[in-house]
């Protein structure tokens, strides 16, 4: 497997490599789809570019794409293996940071409205975690992961 770039991570020493693996995928997503707003947003750029977010509805497929699909399966999934909802924990945190991020882009200050749906839907997962976790991660102590984008 690739090493290098953003290409997929070895991941067969860990113990569920496919949730890692999607982890991983889910996250280089998000880090792409951002990039793309980055560029279409940036200040010179033609109108026709700046146009694609809403055109293309970047910010519901960046929600539903890169996050909820990867949430919802982990949520399922998580009353049945502790690993898994350690996995979802991670991802909750991820997710937020994420989110919170853009929310405080001015760039992205057009969007604002979108990124607090998109945390109160993030609430949503974390709050069911409260009584499982026995810290979460917040961003004064900060993740306890080794989620990485590739």
């Amino acid at each position: 497997m690739e090493e290098s770039g953003r290409g997929p991570q070895d991941v067969s020493s860990h113990p569920f490599p496919s949730c890692r693996y999607q982890l991983n995928v889910f996250a280089s997503l998000s880090e792409l789809m951002l990039d793309l707003l980055t560029i279409s947003l940036a200040p010179g750029v033609p109108a026709s570019l700046k146009n694609i977010p809403k055109k293309h509805s970047i910010i519901i497929r960046l929600w539903t794409n890169c996050f909820y699909r990867l949430l919802e399966n982990l949520q399922r999934s998580s009353p049945t293996s502790k690993i898994t909802l350690e996995y979802l924990q991670e991802f909750v945190y991820y997710a937020y940071t994420f989110c919170t991020s853009l929310l405080e882009r001015n760039t992205f200050k057009e969007y604002r409205a979108g990124w607090l749906e998109a945390l109160g839907d993030l609430a949503r997962y974390r709050i069911p975690l409260r009584p499982f976790a026995t810290q979460l991660p917040t961003p004064e102590t900060g993740p306890d992961s080794d989620l990485k984008v590739v």
